[in-house]
Formats: C-alpha cells, sequence, structure tokens
C-alpha cells in the first residue's frame, strides 16, 4: 500500500535529483518569484567562494539597522567575527545582519561588489533567471529569481559544501 501523495501548494514547485540536477517535477518552475530568505543560500555560497572561513569580518551599524522585524543572530556593531561563525547565524537562524556582514566583509567594505559576485556566481552555475540586489532576500521589485534556479543554486552551495568541508 502507497500513501496519498503530499498536496503541493505553491505557485511555483520544482524537484530536482540533487546527484544529477535533472529536473524529476516542476510547476511554473520559471515564473518569476521573489526569493526571500532562500537568496541567503546563494550568499553562503559567495562567502565560501571569495572568502576564508577564518577571516574576521568587523559588524558594522548597517549590517544591524535592519528593523525590529528582520530575522537576526543578534551581532551587534563591532563585533569581530570569523566568516564561519558568521554563515551559522545566516543560515540557521537566517540572519539578515550576518547577510550584511558577511557582504561588507567578504568584499572589503564593497557590498555592491558583493552583489555583482552573486549574479556573475548564479550564472555561472545555470541560474540565469534570476536577478539580485541583496544579500538577504529582504523585499526588492528588482531581486527575483525561479523555483529551477533556486534549486540549481541549492544544489550548487550544497556541491561546494561537500568539497569544501572536511569532517574531522
Amino acid at each position: 500500500l502507497a500513501a496519498d501523495p503530499p498536496a503541493l501548494r505553491g505557485r511555483a514547485l520544482v524537484l530536482m535529483d540533487g546527484h544529477t540536477g535533472q529536473i524529476l517535477y516542476q510547476r511554473n518552475g520559471n515564473a518569476r518569484i521573489y526569493p526571500a530568505s532562500t537568496t541567503k543560500l546563494l550568499t553562503a555560497l559567495v562567502a565560501v567562494e571569495h572568502g576564508s572561513l577564518e577571516q574576521r569580518i568587523e559588524v558594522s551599524a548597517s549590517a544591524v539597522d535592519k528593523g525590529p522585524d528582520s530575522a537576526s543572530c543578534y551581532i551587534s556593531e563591532g563585533d569581530v567575527e570569523p566568516l564561519e561563525y558568521l554563515l551559522y547565524g545566516l543560515l540557521l537562524p537566517s540572519g539578515n545582519d550576518c547577510a550584511d556582514a558577511i557582504a561588507e566583509g567578504v568584499s572589503g567594505g564593497r557590498p555592491e561588489e558583493f552583489i555583482e559576485w552573486m549574479n556573475e556566481t548564479a550564472q555561472r552555475v545555470g541560474a540565469t533567471r534570476s536577478h539580485f540586489t541583496n544579500p538577504h532576500g529582504l523585499h526588492d521589485p528588482d531581486h527575483w529569481t525561479t523555483a529551477i534556479d533556486l534549486a540549481i543554486i541549492g544544489r550548487a552551495a550544497l556541491v561546494s559544501a561537500i568539497f569544501s568541508f572536511t569532517i574531522s
């Protein structure tokens, strides 16, 4: 006996084989959507490619000034943290403050360059129907992607993580 399949409710859906990258199922996979916090997968990928986990990053006032309803990892202005710690804050509690601190720190204080790297990386890995304007995913009408591109970025981030980190 097989269970009934789960109800699929999203406007855009993709099921990708993580090993091969083959799209197994999609509904509106190329429809333009706002990625919100899934943007942080690309931020992490770019940070690992352009930075070093041991790199120490000083947190600026602009990185922590996101408003009361913004997801945070509760870093403070003036904190000096390793990139690795900020990546945990980026990906686990979805810290928008960590996203900005990473973009500023990895790019040497040029977050607009980090955004360029994000768009270049997305194109390079095959996410060709996307445009990113920030490292955290807070809404911007010019910040968009597709479900298929998100799956491609997620797969690239996972592959990068597998090859970048060793289990000790």
